[in-house]
């Protein structure tokens, strides 16, 4: 879900970015999902997930 609402915040994300997102623990996700409207390019969804 969250990959999908940063394709469309985005435009698109790489391929290496949404491996990240989804090899991501539940809090790392749960700050992504908090902080989704701050996000403005894919350096900003590695802030993060690591």
């Amino acid at each position: 879900m969250i990959t999908n609402l940063l394709i469309k915040k985005l435009g698109s994300i790489s391929e290496c970015i949404i491996n990240k997102i989804n090899d991501s623990n539940e809090g790392e996700l749960d700050q992504l999902s908090l902080n989704i409207f701050d996000i403005d390019n894919e350096d900003d969804i590695l802030k993060y997930v690591h």
